[in-house]
Protein backbone atom coordinates (compact mmCIF):
# COMPACT_ATOMS: atom_id res chain seq x y z
CA UNK A 1 0.00 0.00 0.00
CA UNK A 2 1.25 4.15 -0.72
CA UNK A 3 2.21 4.79 2.66
CA UNK A 4 -0.26 8.66 2.91
CA UNK A 5 -2.62 7.25 1.08
CA UNK A 6 -4.91 8.31 3.17
CA UNK A 7 -8.03 6.40 4.96
CA UNK A 8 -11.38 5.88 4.52
CA UNK A 9 -14.22 4.55 6.74
CA UNK A 10 -15.42 1.13 5.92
CA UNK A 11 -18.62 2.76 4.71
CA UNK A 12 -16.51 4.47 1.67
CA UNK A 13 -15.31 1.32 0.55
CA UNK A 14 -16.83 -0.44 -2.62
CA UNK A 15 -14.42 -3.24 -3.04
CA UNK A 16 -16.18 -3.91 -6.98
CA UNK A 17 -14.66 -0.29 -7.66
CA UNK A 18 -10.69 -1.31 -5.57
CA UNK A 19 -7.41 -2.12 -7.69
CA UNK A 20 -7.13 -5.97 -7.53
CA UNK A 21 -4.54 -5.51 -5.06
CA UNK A 22 -6.70 -3.17 -2.72
CA UNK A 23 -9.55 -5.57 -3.52
CA UNK A 24 -7.99 -7.96 -2.14
CA UNK A 25 -6.67 -6.55 1.20
CA UNK A 26 -9.87 -5.50 1.67
CA UNK A 27 -11.39 -8.67 1.81
CA UNK A 28 -9.56 -9.98 4.81
CA UNK A 29 -10.65 -10.44 7.65
CA UNK A 30 -8.84 -11.23 11.25
CA UNK A 31 -9.54 -14.23 13.21
CA UNK A 32 -12.67 -13.29 14.94
CA UNK A 33 -13.74 -12.44 11.33
CA UNK A 34 -14.13 -8.44 11.16
CA UNK A 35 -12.76 -7.13 8.04
CA UNK A 36 -9.15 -5.49 8.00
CA UNK A 37 -8.31 -2.43 6.57
CA UNK A 38 -5.44 -0.95 5.12
CA UNK A 39 -4.62 2.24 3.73
CA UNK A 40 -5.68 2.20 -0.14
CA UNK A 41 -3.15 2.35 -2.74
CA UNK A 42 -3.09 6.45 -3.93
CA UNK A 43 -5.09 5.01 -7.37
CA UNK A 44 -7.79 3.65 -5.58
CA UNK A 45 -7.54 6.42 -2.86
CA UNK A 46 -8.27 9.48 -5.22
CA UNK A 47 -11.12 7.05 -7.36
CA UNK A 48 -12.95 6.84 -3.89
CA UNK A 49 -12.33 10.71 -3.13
CA UNK A 50 -13.67 11.80 -7.17
CA UNK A 51 -17.18 9.24 -6.18
CA UNK A 52 -17.36 11.31 -2.91
CA UNK A 53 -17.35 14.65 -4.54
CA UNK A 54 -19.79 13.48 -7.13
CA UNK A 55 -22.26 12.43 -4.63
CA UNK A 56 -21.79 15.25 -2.68
CA UNK A 57 -22.83 17.73 -5.76
CA UNK A 58 -19.29 18.94 -5.71
CA UNK A 59 -18.10 17.21 -9.12
CA UNK A 60 -20.81 17.89 -12.07
CA UNK A 61 -21.25 16.69 -15.54
CA UNK A 62 -23.60 18.75 -17.73
CA UNK A 63 -26.32 16.64 -17.64
CA UNK A 64 -26.23 17.52 -14.10
CA UNK A 65 -27.30 20.91 -14.53
CA UNK A 66 -30.61 19.47 -15.22
CA UNK A 67 -31.22 18.75 -11.75
CA UNK A 68 -30.46 22.10 -10.02
CA UNK A 69 -32.85 24.47 -9.16
CA UNK A 70 -33.37 26.95 -11.99
CA UNK A 71 -33.18 30.80 -11.18
CA UNK A 72 -36.74 32.12 -10.08
CA UNK A 73 -37.69 35.65 -9.44
CA UNK A 74 -38.40 37.03 -5.59
CA UNK A 75 -39.70 40.06 -7.22
CA UNK A 76 -40.18 39.80 -10.97
CA UNK A 77 -37.33 41.67 -12.55
CA UNK A 78 -35.53 42.95 -9.73
CA UNK A 79 -34.23 40.43 -7.41
CA UNK A 80 -33.95 36.37 -8.28
CA UNK A 81 -34.67 33.64 -5.08
CA UNK A 82 -31.13 32.30 -4.14
CA UNK A 83 -29.12 34.97 -4.48
CA UNK A 84 -26.54 37.71 -2.28
CA UNK A 85 -27.22 41.33 -2.96
CA UNK A 86 -25.57 44.87 -1.32
CA UNK A 87 -27.49 47.33 -1.42
CA UNK A 88 -25.56 50.89 -1.21
CA UNK A 89 -26.12 54.72 -0.90
CA UNK A 90 -25.77 57.77 0.73
CA UNK A 91 -26.49 58.39 4.14
CA UNK A 92 -30.42 59.72 3.80
CA UNK A 93 -31.13 58.00 0.34
CA UNK A 94 -33.80 56.18 1.90
CA UNK A 95 -32.05 52.76 1.48
CA UNK A 96 -33.79 51.32 4.52
CA UNK A 97 -37.29 52.68 3.30
CA UNK A 98 -36.77 50.59 -0.15
CA UNK A 99 -35.64 47.14 1.50
CA UNK A 100 -38.39 47.79 4.49
CA UNK A 101 -40.89 48.30 1.12
CA UNK A 102 -39.33 45.04 -0.67
CA UNK A 103 -39.12 43.04 2.52
CA UNK A 104 -43.37 43.68 3.49
CA UNK A 105 -44.23 43.58 0.11
CA UNK A 106 -42.41 39.82 -0.56
CA UNK A 107 -43.94 38.72 3.71
CA UNK A 108 -47.27 39.33 2.43
CA UNK A 109 -47.50 38.69 -1.50
CA UNK A 110 -48.62 42.20 -2.37
CA UNK A 111 -46.84 42.81 -6.07
CA UNK A 112 -44.19 45.53 -5.94
CA UNK A 113 -44.64 48.68 -8.06
CA UNK A 114 -46.85 46.20 -10.39
CA UNK A 115 -44.29 43.59 -10.50
CA UNK A 116 -44.93 39.88 -9.05
CA UNK A 117 -43.28 38.81 -5.49
CA UNK A 118 -43.07 35.44 -4.54
CA UNK A 119 -44.19 35.27 -0.85
CA UNK A 120 -42.54 34.06 1.78
CA UNK A 121 -41.36 35.54 5.05
CA UNK A 122 -38.98 37.64 5.84
CA UNK A 123 -36.17 38.54 8.79
CA UNK A 124 -35.54 41.93 9.14
CA UNK A 125 -32.22 42.38 11.07
CA UNK A 126 -31.58 45.95 12.44
CA UNK A 127 -29.38 47.14 15.50
CA UNK A 128 -30.99 50.67 16.05
CA UNK A 129 -33.77 53.43 15.29
CA UNK A 130 -36.35 49.94 15.73
CA UNK A 131 -39.13 52.36 17.29
CA UNK A 132 -38.67 54.73 13.71
CA UNK A 133 -40.57 51.45 12.24
CA UNK A 134 -43.33 51.64 14.01
CA UNK A 135 -44.58 55.06 11.71
CA UNK A 136 -43.09 53.61 8.66
CA UNK A 137 -44.67 49.83 8.56
CA UNK A 138 -48.36 52.34 9.17
CA UNK A 139 -47.80 54.59 6.61
CA UNK A 140 -47.06 51.23 3.95
CA UNK A 141 -50.20 49.36 5.57
CA UNK A 142 -51.90 52.52 5.18
CA UNK A 143 -50.79 53.47 1.58
CA UNK A 144 -51.32 50.63 0.34
CA UNK A 145 -54.47 49.06 1.85
CA UNK A 146 -52.62 46.24 3.46
CA UNK A 147 -52.88 44.12 6.76
CA UNK A 148 -49.94 44.07 8.90
CA UNK A 149 -47.99 41.13 6.96
CA UNK A 150 -47.56 38.50 9.78
CA UNK A 151 -44.53 37.01 7.64
CA UNK A 152 -42.22 40.09 8.15
CA UNK A 153 -39.91 39.66 11.40
CA UNK A 154 -37.63 41.62 12.80
CA UNK A 155 -34.79 40.79 15.39
CA UNK A 156 -33.50 43.78 17.14
CA UNK A 157 -29.61 42.24 17.31
CA UNK A 158 -28.62 43.09 21.40
CA UNK A 159 -24.78 42.49 20.30
CA UNK A 160 -22.44 42.53 17.53
CA UNK A 161 -22.71 40.28 14.40
CA UNK A 162 -18.64 40.59 13.97
CA UNK A 163 -16.20 38.39 16.10
CA UNK A 164 -13.13 40.73 16.24
CA UNK A 165 -10.80 38.12 17.52
CA UNK A 166 -11.30 35.79 15.19
CA UNK A 167 -12.23 38.28 12.50
CA UNK A 168 -15.01 36.85 11.07
CA UNK A 169 -19.34 36.84 11.92
CA UNK A 170 -20.89 35.69 14.23
CA UNK A 171 -24.72 35.58 13.52
CA UNK A 172 -25.42 31.66 14.51
CA UNK A 173 -28.89 33.61 15.80
CA UNK A 174 -29.62 34.79 12.71
CA UNK A 175 -29.58 30.86 10.87
CA UNK A 176 -30.72 29.73 13.67
CA UNK A 177 -34.59 32.02 13.37
CA UNK A 178 -34.25 32.16 9.86
CA UNK A 179 -34.47 28.40 9.61
CA UNK A 180 -37.46 28.52 12.35
CA UNK A 181 -39.32 31.21 10.62
CA UNK A 182 -39.08 29.52 7.40
CA UNK A 183 -37.12 32.68 6.61
CA UNK A 184 -36.37 32.82 2.54
CA UNK A 185 -34.92 36.55 2.50
CA UNK A 186 -32.93 38.13 5.30
CA UNK A 187 -32.27 41.93 5.14
CA UNK A 188 -29.17 43.50 7.33
CA UNK A 189 -29.78 46.73 8.12
CA UNK A 190 -27.01 48.15 7.71
CA UNK A 191 -23.10 46.46 7.54
CA UNK A 192 -21.97 49.11 10.22
CA UNK A 193 -24.32 49.13 12.59
CA UNK A 194 -24.23 45.77 12.48
CA UNK A 195 -20.72 44.26 12.24
CA UNK A 196 -18.85 46.98 14.26
CA UNK A 197 -14.94 46.18 13.97
CA UNK A 198 -15.18 44.71 10.56
CA UNK A 199 -13.27 47.20 8.27
CA UNK A 200 -15.31 47.63 5.11
CA UNK A 201 -11.82 48.50 3.40
CA UNK A 202 -10.39 45.40 4.55
CA UNK A 203 -10.65 42.74 1.82
CA UNK A 204 -9.77 39.83 3.97
CA UNK A 205 -12.84 41.22 6.77
CA UNK A 206 -15.42 41.56 3.41
CA UNK A 207 -14.07 38.25 2.06
CA UNK A 208 -14.95 36.87 5.46
CA UNK A 209 -18.46 38.64 5.47
CA UNK A 210 -19.35 37.46 2.04
CA UNK A 211 -18.62 34.17 2.27
CA UNK A 212 -20.69 33.84 5.35
CA UNK A 213 -23.50 35.85 3.81
CA UNK A 214 -23.33 33.15 1.04
CA UNK A 215 -23.79 30.08 3.86
CA UNK A 216 -26.62 31.92 5.17
CA UNK A 217 -28.19 31.84 1.71
CA UNK A 218 -27.40 28.00 1.39
CA UNK A 219 -28.93 27.31 4.88
CA UNK A 220 -31.99 29.05 4.65
CA UNK A 221 -32.19 28.56 0.28
CA UNK A 222 -32.71 31.77 0.45
CA UNK A 223 -31.89 35.42 -0.58
CA UNK A 224 -29.49 37.36 1.89
CA UNK A 225 -29.51 41.54 1.33
CA UNK A 226 -27.10 43.81 3.07
CA UNK A 227 -27.41 47.48 3.13
CA UNK A 228 -24.55 49.24 3.16
CA UNK A 229 -22.86 53.12 2.31
CA UNK A 230 -21.48 54.48 -0.95
CA UNK A 231 -18.06 55.38 -1.33
CA UNK A 232 -16.59 59.11 0.29
CA UNK A 233 -17.24 61.13 -2.54
CA UNK A 234 -18.41 58.56 -4.91
CA UNK A 235 -21.36 57.61 -5.12
CA UNK A 236 -21.74 55.28 -7.70
CA UNK A 237 -19.61 52.49 -6.10
CA UNK A 238 -19.92 50.48 -2.50
CA UNK A 239 -18.06 51.68 0.01
CA UNK A 240 -15.18 49.53 0.82
CA UNK A 241 -12.81 47.11 -0.54
CA UNK A 242 -13.69 45.87 -3.81
CA UNK A 243 -14.18 42.33 -2.52
CA UNK A 244 -17.19 43.37 -1.15
CA UNK A 245 -18.53 44.20 -4.83
CA UNK A 246 -16.75 41.04 -6.88
CA UNK A 247 -17.95 38.63 -4.23
CA UNK A 248 -21.37 38.97 -4.53
CA UNK A 249 -24.62 37.88 -6.94
CA UNK A 250 -26.25 41.58 -7.05
CA UNK A 251 -25.10 44.86 -6.66
CA UNK A 252 -27.72 48.24 -6.05
CA UNK A 253 -26.77 51.63 -6.11
CA UNK A 254 -29.31 53.97 -4.38
CA UNK A 255 -29.29 57.83 -4.95
CA UNK A 256 -31.52 60.88 -3.59
CA UNK A 257 -32.25 63.64 -5.51
CA UNK A 258 -34.87 66.04 -3.72
CA UNK A 259 -37.81 63.59 -3.03
CA UNK A 260 -37.21 61.29 -5.69
CA UNK A 261 -34.53 58.12 -5.29
CA UNK A 262 -33.08 56.42 -8.16
CA UNK A 263 -32.24 52.99 -7.78
CA UNK A 264 -29.85 50.69 -10.40
CA UNK A 265 -28.37 47.41 -10.41
CA UNK A 266 -24.75 47.96 -11.47
CA UNK A 267 -24.24 43.98 -11.24
CA UNK A 268 -26.52 41.76 -11.67
CA UNK A 269 -25.52 37.62 -12.20
CA UNK A 270 -29.16 36.51 -12.35
CA UNK A 271 -30.55 38.95 -14.88
CA UNK A 272 -30.40 41.86 -17.05
CA UNK A 273 -29.54 45.53 -15.68
CA UNK A 274 -32.25 47.32 -14.46
CA UNK A 275 -33.19 50.52 -13.12
CA UNK A 276 -36.13 52.52 -11.49
CA UNK A 277 -37.32 55.82 -9.81
CA UNK A 278 -39.12 56.01 -7.01
CA UNK A 279 -41.27 58.98 -5.17
CA UNK A 280 -41.20 59.38 -2.06
CA UNK A 281 -45.24 60.47 -0.90
CA UNK A 282 -45.88 61.92 2.50
CA UNK A 283 -48.45 59.36 4.76
CA UNK A 284 -50.39 61.53 6.87
CA UNK A 285 -51.45 59.07 10.13
CA UNK A 286 -52.86 61.00 12.29
CA UNK A 287 -51.89 62.90 15.93
CA UNK A 288 -49.66 60.95 18.48
CA UNK A 289 -50.17 60.60 22.31
CA UNK A 290 -49.32 64.37 22.54
CA UNK A 291 -51.38 65.39 19.74
CA UNK A 292 -48.53 66.12 17.09
CA UNK A 293 -49.19 65.13 13.50
CA UNK A 294 -47.37 61.71 12.64
CA UNK A 295 -46.49 61.72 8.87
CA UNK A 296 -44.07 58.71 7.16
CA UNK A 297 -43.19 58.19 3.78
CA UNK A 298 -43.91 55.41 1.13
CA UNK A 299 -42.04 54.90 -2.13
CA UNK A 300 -44.37 54.79 -5.55
CA UNK A 301 -43.03 54.17 -8.81
CA UNK A 302 -42.29 57.90 -10.61
CA UNK A 303 -42.48 57.88 -14.91
CA UNK A 304 -39.57 60.09 -16.02
CA UNK A 305 -41.97 62.15 -17.62
CA UNK A 306 -44.01 63.01 -14.44
CA UNK A 307 -40.63 64.17 -12.23
CA UNK A 308 -38.24 65.55 -14.31
CA UNK A 309 -39.71 66.96 -17.16
CA UNK A 310 -42.22 69.09 -15.58
CA UNK A 311 -42.00 72.47 -13.64
CA UNK A 312 -43.30 70.70 -10.59
CA UNK A 313 -40.74 67.79 -10.50
CA UNK A 314 -37.88 69.91 -11.70
CA UNK A 315 -38.58 72.67 -9.12
CA UNK A 316 -39.26 69.82 -6.30
CA UNK A 317 -36.03 68.32 -7.51
CA UNK A 318 -33.94 71.87 -7.14
CA UNK A 319 -34.61 72.41 -3.12
CA UNK A 320 -32.52 71.35 -0.54
CA UNK A 321 -33.22 69.47 2.49
CA UNK A 322 -33.30 72.08 5.50
CA UNK A 323 -31.07 73.69 6.86
CA UNK A 324 -29.51 74.37 3.78
CA UNK A 325 -32.25 77.07 1.51
CA UNK A 326 -32.04 78.98 -1.74
CA UNK A 327 -33.66 81.83 -2.76
CA UNK A 328 -36.05 82.02 -6.13
CA UNK A 329 -33.03 83.02 -8.43
CA UNK A 330 -31.15 79.86 -7.31
CA UNK A 331 -33.86 77.57 -8.25
CA UNK A 332 -33.70 79.37 -11.62
CA UNK A 333 -30.10 79.29 -12.24
CA UNK A 334 -30.14 75.61 -11.11
CA UNK A 335 -33.05 74.65 -13.88
CA UNK A 336 -31.31 77.09 -16.47
CA UNK A 337 -34.68 79.48 -16.29
CA UNK A 338 -34.94 82.44 -17.98
CA UNK A 339 -35.59 85.49 -15.83
CA UNK A 340 -38.97 85.70 -17.63
CA UNK A 341 -39.99 82.74 -15.85
CA UNK A 342 -39.23 84.51 -12.52
CA UNK A 343 -43.20 84.48 -12.05
CA UNK A 344 -43.87 80.60 -12.95
CA UNK A 345 -41.00 79.21 -10.94
CA UNK A 346 -42.59 81.65 -8.25
CA UNK A 347 -46.09 80.74 -8.47
CA UNK A 348 -44.56 76.80 -8.45
CA UNK A 349 -43.24 77.20 -5.17
CA UNK A 350 -45.91 78.36 -3.86
CA UNK A 351 -47.92 75.98 -5.35
CA UNK A 352 -45.26 73.26 -3.61
CA UNK A 353 -46.00 74.86 -0.14
CA UNK A 354 -49.41 74.45 -0.28
CA UNK A 355 -49.08 70.64 -0.80
CA UNK A 356 -46.38 70.45 1.78
CA UNK A 357 -43.81 69.70 -0.05
CA UNK A 358 -42.00 71.98 0.23
CA UNK A 359 -41.11 74.97 2.92
CA UNK A 360 -40.95 78.84 3.39
CA UNK A 361 -37.48 78.90 5.38
CA UNK A 362 -37.40 82.15 6.47
CA UNK A 363 -35.44 85.57 4.39
CA UNK A 364 -31.76 86.31 3.49
CA UNK A 365 -32.25 90.46 3.47
CA UNK A 366 -35.42 90.86 1.53
CA UNK A 367 -35.37 87.60 -0.73
CA UNK A 368 -37.30 84.91 0.51
CA UNK A 369 -35.51 81.99 1.35
CA UNK A 370 -37.03 77.91 0.34
CA UNK A 371 -36.53 74.25 1.35
CA UNK A 372 -38.29 70.74 1.23
CA UNK A 373 -40.69 70.89 3.98
CA UNK A 374 -39.80 68.12 6.73
CA UNK A 375 -42.19 65.94 6.00
CA UNK A 376 -40.31 65.07 2.38
CA UNK A 377 -36.81 64.58 4.29
CA UNK A 378 -35.52 60.71 4.40
CA UNK A 379 -36.67 59.80 8.00
CA UNK A 380 -39.68 60.95 9.11
CA UNK A 381 -39.67 58.74 12.11
CA UNK A 382 -39.56 58.91 15.69
CA UNK A 383 -36.26 57.20 15.87
CA UNK A 384 -33.62 59.54 17.22
CA UNK A 385 -30.87 57.60 15.42
CA UNK A 386 -30.73 57.30 11.38
CA UNK A 387 -27.91 55.23 11.09
CA UNK A 388 -29.72 52.07 10.71
CA UNK A 389 -32.52 53.12 8.52
CA UNK A 390 -31.60 55.52 5.52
Amino acid sequence: MAAGAGVLTLEDIHVDTLCGTCRVTEMRVDALGAPVHESLCAGCWTERQVQRMKSDGVLLTLDDLDGLPRIEPLIMGYLSQRETVVLAGKHGSMKSFLVLDWGMSVACGRRWQGNDVTQAPVLYVVKEGVNGLRDRRDAWTTAWNQPRPAGFHIMRAKANLWDAGNRRPAFQEVETLAKYLGAKMVIFDTLSSLFGGARDSDGEDMSALTSALDDLREAIDGTVVLVHHTGWGNDGRVRGSTVLEANVDAVINVAKDGSVMTVKSTKNKNGSPWGIRLAASVVALGDDERGDPRTSLVLQASRKSDINETLHGRVLNALPESPESVSTAQVMKALDIEETGRTTVSRMLNTLIKEGAAASAGKRGPTPLYSLAPTTAPDLSTSTSNEGHE
